[in-house]
């Protein structure tokens, strides 16, 4: 069964990737697919309130972080898909 103190210990693992190690883009996807499957897997065991409290915690660190402002000045995630497109295919065209 999955417990509350081992959740929390697992989001401050990831969270302290940040601060370590700076911003970045895969990163910023690691953070936020581990966010998705920790929320799937207790809603899937039928732990419903503490879906949404998943999110507010990676909303939460992704403002206070600065993670959110990253973003936007990278141009946001529009333009970093339109630069992986670009990259990812010139990668194939050789």
């Amino acid at each position: 069964m999955l417990r509350y103190e081992g959740c929390l210990a697992d989001v401050y693992y990831v969270c302290r990737l940040f601060r370590e190690g700076g911003i970045h883009w895969g990163r910023i996807i690691t953070l936020l697919c581990f966010g998705y499957r920790l929320a799937i897997t207790y809603l899937r065991r039928g732990i419903c309130g503490f879906f949404t409290n998943i999110i507010g915690w990676v909303v939460k660190f992704v403002v206070s972080e600065r993670i959110a402002q990253w973003i936007a000045d990278q141009g946001g995630w529009v333009r970093s898909l339109l630069s992986f497109q670009s990259t990812c295919c010139k990668s194939f065209d050789k």
